[in-house]
């Protein structure tokens, strides 16, 4: 699985807050690799599919390979963002 962008999500009743998350399980192994990115949010705080935010530090998404993880979360930099994620997936290895 390639990482994917953000899925439409607003509708003509609003936006919902944020999007759903998939956690890890217990299956998930050590050394899962992850893409981690940026989710840009514009200055009223919604992301690019519409989901709302809110302002504040950096967004950010981390989708495991397979696709079976996706996490939303705020952190101050990236290397915070993969300690983060590490914090969920013990070992966790990220794409460049």
């Amino acid at each position: 699985m390639s990482y994917q962008e953000l899925a439409r999500v607003s509708c003509r009743y609003g936006a919902p807050m944020g999007r759903v998350e998939r956690y890890p399980g217990p299956d998930i192994e050590p050394g899962t690799r992850f893409y981690l990115r940026t989710v840009p949010v514009d200055c009223g705080g919604y992301d690019r599919g519409g989901a709302y935010w809110g302002l504040g530090q950096t967004l950010y998404r981390a989708v495991s390979e397979c696709g079976g993880v996706e996490i939303f979360f705020r952190a101050g930099s990236r290397a915070d963002a993969k300690r983060e994620v590490r914090a969920a997936c013990e070992g966790a290895i990220f794409f460049r």
